[in-house]
């Protein structure tokens, strides 16, 4: 990769250290559906007119210095959702709310601990408020940030993870009804998993693994207990790590992929039920496709998808076609988007103009339309690019 605002994002040193690649990005809300629903967000069963090429309209914000996460979710009460940006260099993370019809303002910003890298929004404490989890690189921690009324948190609460924490998860991994969270940290090949618990995050297990980027969860093994799928930048492959009853987790099956896999997602691309898996191949420039099928884990992977330097993959109905399209961030610049075409096939990608080195991206209705909007975090030029899809091209 070449040098990015100082640092190397292509190998990924970013800022002196190693700097992720992520439903991914930033953003994954709450636990969702692991047992083959949809993952990702977006509709997967039948299908309508939509817009097979939507307009957009760029706004261009600035953040702090490094963005390299994004997320959405109300905090305020309002019917709109706030954009989250954690920025790298200054350890904070950037909230961003609607000032008017057609303009954005940073409303707070939060403070959290040193370069921090992945980012969620969750009510951890199931209080009906949206709280804020990052995961911090050079801290060696994970920061929550409580909200205790609307558009109010609290001071940050830190739990202990492993060395170089680089993208998150907040998933349902037991069965009480707290939200839990695996990290991977990128360091010392391990991913933490920490279970929820009203009063904060409790660390219960380390779990080796191989230079894990990213991870995600989802039930790829059918035995009704979430499994753990991480995408291992250095070797170019995903691992399984299937989920045991006793709560811990065992090494499972293992796929080759692209070359160093940024981010892995488990998502049903092809509305058959069952959860497919998708990767971001930063080194080969593609996005290499997994589909489940009834008889066995995964088919052989489906021909790749060009993406120049894939940062970060979300798998959502942006087109409201009924079909779930693939969204990805390109360090080269850009955002694109490939629309679904049913059965797990996607049309060419439609590339979208963001600022420089985009990285960590999220996907939601920010402008209440009822169309899915893309807001993505520029590492290189300070800012968050937000994409309001306003039109249909005919």
């Amino acid at each position: 990769g070449g040098n990015v605002g100082g640092g190397n994002v292509g190998g990924g040193n970013v800022g002196g250290g190693n700097v992720g690649g992520g439903n991914v990005g930033g953003g994954n809300v709450g636990g969702g559906n692991i047992g083959g629903g949809n993952v990702g967000g977006g509709n997967v069963g039948g299908s309508s007119a939509g817009c097979p090429l939507p307009v957009f309209t760029r706004l261009n914000l600035a953040s702090g210095r490094q963005p390299v996460a994004a997320a959405a979710a109300d905090v305020t009460g309002s019917p709109l959702p706030e954009l989250f940006v954690a920025n790298y260099l200054d350890g904070t993370v950037t909230v961003f709310a609607r000032t008017s019809a057609s303009a954005w303002g940073p409303s707070m910003t939060l403070q959290v601990g040193q370069k921090p890298h992945g980012l969620a929004v969750s009510d951890v404490d199931l209080d009906g408020r949206v709280d804020v989890i990052v995961s911090n690189r050079d801290d060696r921690t994970i920061s929550v940030l409580r909200q205790t009324s609307p558009g109010v948190f609290a001071s940050r609460q830190t739990a202990p993870v492993g060395g170089g924490p680089l993208w998150l998860t907040i998933a349902q991994l037991d069965a009480d009804p707290f939200p839990d969270m695996a990290v991977a940290n990128f360091d010392d090949s391990t991913i933490s998993v920490l279970r929820g618990t009203r009063a904060g995050f409790v660390p219960v297990t380390t779990v080796p693994s191989a230079v894990p980027h990213h991870v995600s969860v989802a039930d790829v093994s059918r035995d009704g207990r979430p499994d753990l799928v991480l995408a291992s930048h250095s070797l170019g492959r995903i691992s399984v790590l299937e989920g045991l009853a006793d709560g811990g987790f065992a090494p499972g099956a293992v796929f080759a992929t692209g070359t160093n896999p940024r981010a892995v997602i488990a998502d049903d691309l092809n509305a058959d039920g069952l959860p497919d898996l998708a990767t971001a191949n930063y080194g080969n420039a593609s996005i290499t496709l997994y589909t489940a099928t009834a008889s066995g884990p995964f088919a052989p992977q489906l021909p790749l998808l060009t993406a120049p330097s894939p940062m970060t993959l979300h798998a959502r109905d942006v087109t409201g076609d009924g079909h779930v399209d693939l969204v990805a961030a390109q360090n080269t610049g850009g955002i694109a988007l490939y629309r679904g075409l049913g059965g797990g096939s996607f049309a060419s990608p439609q590339i979208e103009p963001t600022g420089a080195a985009p990285y960590g991206s999220t996907v939601a209705d920010f402008d209440g339309d009822g169309r899915l909007d893309l807001a993505v975090a520029n590492f290189a030029s300070d800012s968050v690019t937000v994409l309001l899809q306003t039109g249909c091209s005919p």
